[in-house]
């Protein structure tokens, strides 16, 4: 998408934000990631009185949303930096934590250019366009006490590719008894392009987790009513800590693109911030041929020696043996980091990608084949 078409989408979620129906959608998403309501094709009666309840409860999220939404800076991924993002997803382990410090701004709305892959627990495929986040306080349901973490917000963008949770539901949804149309077809005209995918609320010095989790016997029961296999779920914490990783490693150029004047005045009536960046993957690679390497016509280009691995830093010998600590998110490093626990020394571990460069021809495609999910259809 272009600049301008980014922030006119962004303005657009804003305004359907002021629609009963796109609030109650909203609401409805938070209840089912936050609250554990289940999201059935057909409710019966009772689950409908069950689930209005949670749905009441969580739309004090809405305005929370409205907010995260308004005050976002606009951010564009490249084709070619979504297939890293993918990748990078799939190098993560344990040994990540997600701390909101390392975000690029305290609200931002992510336009993906080639959507990201999210497996629900049907088997059916998700594709993110469209990511949100912002700060979020929470109450502690067992404690009472406040605190704060980090909303994320996942949305798939109908207009350009519906996937195939939005195919199913279209398909078997019911007449709405009130309208007497297709309860869908009133669903779409209410979300336009925005169709919900899942939230999740994060914390700093939360753990990412396995790259897939496995649903609840409840849940599972449900869905197997439904005459589904139960699978695992896509992780999709993944992709939010690969995208901030990625924003610090030498891989990434982050660059502020130009909108048309109409479209930042646009923005700019609604409150929005009115600007973009681009987030593209740098085109570099070593100068030159190696020794003993002929010109080859490339297909495509690809990533040389890429993993990701904690790399040591500062003095390595000294009158002690290094002993690192926790893991904590530098904003100057724009990494996690782990500092030698000695005092004033300055040894430290930093996540970073090594050698992480591209090679082959700019104009030809980026291929990358240590993928987390098939991506076939």
């Amino acid at each position: 998408m272009m600049p301008g078409e980014v922030l006119d989408a962004q303005g657009d979620l804003l305004d359907r934000l002021d629609h009963p129906q796109f609030q109650r959608a909203i609401a409805i998403l938070c209840a089912h990631h936050l609250g554990n309501m289940h999201a059935y094709v057909n409710p019966t009666q009772a689950q409908r009185q069950t689930d209005e309840k949670k749905i009441a409860e969580y739309h004090s999220a809405v305005p929370v949303f409205r907010n995260h939404v308004r005050a976002a800076h606009a951010y564009r991924v490249t084709h070619d930096m979504c297939s890293m993002v993918e990748w990078t997803a799939s190098q993560l382990d344990d040994t990540d934590a997600f701390y909101r410090l390392l975000l690029p701004s305290e609200c931002g709305i992510v336009c993906f250019d080639k959507p990201l892959p999210l497996q629900d627990i049907r088997g059916k495929t998700m594709l993110i366009h469209w990511l949100i986040w912002g700060p979020a306080s929470v109450t502690d349901r067992n404690t009472g006490e406040p605190g704060s973490g980090t909303a994320f917000w996942a949305m798939n963008d109908s207009w350009r590719k519906a996937d195939e949770v939005q195919e199913f539901f279209a398909e078997h949804y019911d007449e709405d008894p009130e309208t007497k149309q297709s309860a869908w077809d009133n669903y779409a005209k209410v979300m336009g392009r925005w169709a919900t995918i899942g939230m999740d609320l994060v914390f700093d010095g939360q753990r990412l987790g396995p790259r897939q989790w496995t649903p609840g016997t409840e849940q599972a029961v449900e869905v197997m009513k439904e005459g589904f296999e139960v699978l695992p779920g896509t992780n999709a914490m993944r992709y939010w800590q690969a995208l901030v990783l990625l924003l610090g490693q030498s891989v990434t150029t982050v660059a502020e693109d130009s909108a048309p004047r109409a479209s930042r005045r646009r923005a700019l009536k609604k409150g929005m911030p009115a600007k973009i960046s681009v987030i593209t993957l740098r085109r570099s690679e070593p100068a030159g041929l190696p020794e003993g390497e002929s010109q080859v016509e490339w297909s495509h280009r690809w990533i040389v020696s890429r993993h990701l691995r904690w790399q040591p830093y500062g003095p390595r010998k000294g009158d002690h043996a290094h002993a690192y600590g926790p893991i904590e998110p530098d904003k100057a490093l724009g990494t996690l980091v782990r500092w030698c626990t000695h005092q004033d020394c300055e040894a430290h571990l930093a996540r970073i990608g090594i050698e992480s460069y591209t090679k082959g021809p700019q104009d030809k495609p980026l291929v990358v084949t240590d993928k987390l999910y098939d991506l076939s259809r």
